[in-house]
């Protein structure tokens, strides 16, 4: 096997990291569409996907990729002064990613966020059981 090759093997495991952390600051809001904004931009051009979850107060993400990538882009959260106390809920190895089509999905708990819950819970049905574990309860309580 060519070295191209066993790279590309290797990178075809995917990392799935589901983490918790608490939201700090004034402008928490703010914070969440940054976050967003900045994920979604970077995501993109890391091959990382994700969604993130907030209900104002605490941050609940899935982050997918390349094991080595991912590994960065966590240290890189846990330094991130709008949130504290990260903690690891699920970390795992996988053949392949279940937000492939997104950069960073993300849900709220506010009202407007409905249709989206419905849209999520659609996808959660075929997630893997880490994912819906997870999230299942905070899309069944909005």
């Amino acid at each position: 096997m060519t070295n191209h090759l066993k790279a590309a093997t290797r990178d075809c495991r995917v990392r799935r990291v589901i983490y918790s952390s608490v939201a700090v600051g004034d402008d928490r809001k703010e914070d969440r569409v940054e976050i967003l904004r900045v994920s979604r931009a970077n995501n993109g051009l890391d091959g990382v996907s994700g969604f993130l979850w907030t209900d104002g107060l605490s941050y609940i993400q899935v982050l997918e990729g390349n094991p080595e990538t991912v590994t960065l882009l966590l240290t890189r959260i846990a330094a991130d002064p709008r949130h504290r106390d990260v903690r690891i809920l699920s970390d795992q190895i996988d053949g392949k990613k279940a937000f492939s089509d997104w950069a960073m999905g993300s849900l709220t708990s506010d009202r407007d966020g409905a249709v989206l819950r419905e849209q999520v819970a659609r996808f959660l049905r075929h997630a893997p059981d880490d994912v819906r574990t997870v999230f299942g309860p905070l899309v069944a309580n909005g």
